[in-house]
């Protein structure tokens, strides 16, 4: 015997009549399928063109023309850390607003010296103080130095463009 007519065997017979007798709104009638299904050509199914506005329509980051909702100005014109991260965070579009939270260099770097400081990223929900750093990779075949500023995240270190499109909430 299938496992189907075991599982009619426990049944009654009169829920079995009922089952059988009461109509299931999947099963098509008169060849029609059931009208949550039919197109009527009254509304078109492309999502974004019916009556109602989409249910994310705030989800995107709050400035449409890609631009920074605060723009960072570096506080020292003369630290190679706060320009690039200025440089970086003024191209993307975000809603964080940056502050450096070490004291700003006295003097300039010396040639090869490693620059850290750190940094406040606050968004609408919260501020996190990241430590970052300014790395220099000098390439023979690319033409001249290569500046990536890298973010303190978790256990490793990742980069600022990747780090501030994460943080958008």
């Amino acid at each position: 015997m299938s496992f189907r007519g075991y599982a009619n065997g426990a049944r009654t017979p009169d829920i079995l009549a009922a089952m059988r007798s009461t109509p299931r709104p999947s099963v098509i009638r008169n060849g029609l399928p059931p009208s949550s299904f039919r197109d009527n050509g009254a509304s078109p199914r492309t999502p974004g063109t019916g009556s109602r506005p989409p249910s994310r329509a705030g989800a995107a980051t709050p400035n449409e023309g890609g631009k920074p909702l605060h723009e960072y100005g570096p506080p020292n014109p003369r630290d190679p850390l706060d320009v690039e991260i200025a440089r970086i965070a003024n191209s993307l579009p975000h809603c964080l607003l940056i502050e450096r939270i070490d004291p700003p260099l006295r003097g300039a770097p010396k040639e090869g010296e490693e620059i850290r400081a750190q940094y406040a990223f606050a968004g609408p929900l919260a501020r996190k103080v990241v430590a970052c750093k300014l790395t220099t990779l000098a390439r023979p075949a690319a033409k001249g130095v290569t500046k990536k500023v890298m973010c303190r995240v978790g256990g490793g270190w990742q980069d600022l463009h990747l780090y501030v499109m994460s943080r958008q909430t």
